[in-house]
C-alpha cells in the first residue's frame, strides 16, 4: 500500500494523518520559515517529505502528478487531501488520474460559489472516492453516488487541538489573561491592499489593544507604509505560540475557518471578517458572528454581551474513525510533548515583550 498527502499551508500540515503519508507534499502555496517549521512533530512521524515550491494549481496538479504517478501500481493506495485550499484541488486533480482520493474535511460549504474556496469545496467533493466530513450537515452536501464510501468523522482540527491540550497546552501554557484581541486577514476576498488597509484601520479604531499577525502573503502591502501608522502589525508566529496567545486573549477577530473553529473550541468570542462561513452550527450558536467588511458590524459586535462561547476540548477520535473505514492499521497516538519554548526565537521575545 503507498499513501500520499497534499498538503500547501500550516493548518493542513497540523491536519495530517500520518498512515496516510507515506509521501508528504507540500506544494509551497504559503511559504515562510515560520510557517513551514511548524508542528514538526507531525511531519516527521511522516515518510518522504518532498517539497515543490509552486504555487499555480496548474503547477501543483502536473508536478504531484509526476511524483505519485510511479508509485500508484494495482496495489491499494490513496492521495489524501485537506480542506478547500488550491493545493487541495490540485491534490485531488492530480490523484483521481492514479489512485483513490480521500478528502478529509469533506463537505463544507458557506454557499457563495464566487469564493475559490467553495468552489474547490466542490470540485474535490465530486472528485474524491471517499468523503469524510465534520458535521451531518456537511454530509448533506456529499453528492448522492458518493454516499456510499462517505462517513462523519468529526472535525480533525478538534482532534490535533485535543491532543495538544493534553501533552503540551496544559502544562506548558502559562495562564496569563490579558484584554488583547488576535486579529488575522489573509482570504483572497480581504487581500486587496484598499480593502486590507480599512479593515486594519476600523480594527485600530475599535479594539484597544489588538495583535494582528501577518501572513505571509500579506507582507508587500506593507512595505510603503511607516512603521508608527501601523504599530499593532506583527509577522506570522509558530502554531504553539499562536495557541499560547489565543488562549491568554480577549477575543479574536479573523478570516481564517482554522482560527475561528480554535477560537470557538477554547470559548473565545470570534469575529469574523466575512459575510457568510462553512462552520453554521458554530455561527448559531453565537460562538462566531459575521461581520464582513461593515464598521457598524464590527462595533456592534464588540459591543456585544449574547456570545455563546464556552470551551469545548473533545477528541472526536477522527483519525481512528478516517484510518478504520480505509482499513488502515493506525500506528501512532498523538504528539509528543513540545517544548514550546524550543519555538520562540529572540525576535519572538521581543515582539512578546512590548
Amino acid at each position: 500500500m503507498k499513501t500520499v498527502s497534499i498538503i500547501g499551508n500550516r493548518p493542513q500540515l497540523m491536519k495530517v494523518i500520518p498512515e496516510l503519508a507515506d509521501v508528504l507534499i507540500w506544494t509551497g502555496q504559503h511559504y515562510d520559515k515560520v510557517l513551514k517549521n511548524a508542528y514538526t512533530e507531525q511531519r516527521d512521524r511522516c515518510g518522504k517529505f518532498v517539497e515543490l515550491g509552486v504555487t499555480t494549481i496548474e503547477e501543483m496538479a502536473k508536478e504531484i502528478e509526476s511524483i505519485i504517478a510511479p508509485m500508484m501500481g494495482a496495489e491499494s493506495s490513496f492521495v489524501t487531501v485537506y480542506g478547500d485550499t488550491s493545493s487541495t484541488l490540485a491534490g485531488a486533480l492530480a490523484g483521481s488520474r492514479w489512485t483513490s482520493v480521500v478528502h478529509v474535511e469533506a463537505g463544507l460549504r458557506c454557499g457563495n460559489e464566487s469564493l475559490p474556496e467553495e468552489r474547490n469545496r466542490i470540485v474535490v467533493d465530486a472528485l474524491c472516492d471517499f468523503a469524510f466530513p465534520t458535521t451531518n450537515e456537511a454530509m448533506r452536501n456529499i453528492p448522492k453516488h458518493k454516499l456510499e464510501s462517505a462517513l462523519v468523522v468529526g472535525d480533525i482540527m478538534q482532534e490535533r487541538l485535543w491532543e495538544i491540550w493534553q501533552t503540551t497546552m496544559r502544562r506548558q501554557i502559562p495562564t496569563n489573561k490579558n484584554d488583547k484581541w488576535i486579529c488575522t486577514i489573509h482570504r483572497a476576498e480581504n487581500s486587496a491592499p484598499e480593502t486590507m488597509m480599512g479593515l486594519i484601520k476600523n480594527i485600530n479604531t475599535f479594539v484597544k489593544r489588538p495583535r494582528i499577525y501577518l501572513h505571509p502573503k500579506g507582507e508587500h502591502l506593507f512595505r510603503d507604509f511607516e512603521k508608527d501608522r501601523l504599530p499593532a502589525i506583527e509577522n506570522a508566529v509558530t502554531y504553539y505560540e499562536m495557541l499560547r496567545q489565543l488562549w491568554n486573549c480577549e477575543g479574536v477577530i479573523t478570516d481564517s475557518g482554522g482560527l475561528l473553529r480554535e477560537a470557538a473550541w477554547l470559548g473565545k468570542p470570534c469575529i469574523v471578517l466575512r459575510d457568510e462561513c462553512e462552520f453554521p452550527e458554530l455561527v448559531e450558536a453565537k460562538r462566531v458572528k459575521l461581520v464582513g467588511r461593515s464598521e457598524e458590524a464590527l462595533r456592534d459586535a464588540l459591543e456585544a454581551n449574547d456570545w455563546g462561547c464556552k470551551v469545548e476540548l473533545n477528541n472526536p477520535g477522527t483519525t481512528q474513525k478516517i484510518l478504520d473505514h480505509l482499513g488502515i492499521k493506525r500506528r501512532f497516538f498523538g504528539p509528543k510533548e513540545v517544548e514550546i519554548e524550543q519555538d520562540i526565537t529572540e525576535e519572538k521575545v521581543e515582539v512578546l515583550c512590548r
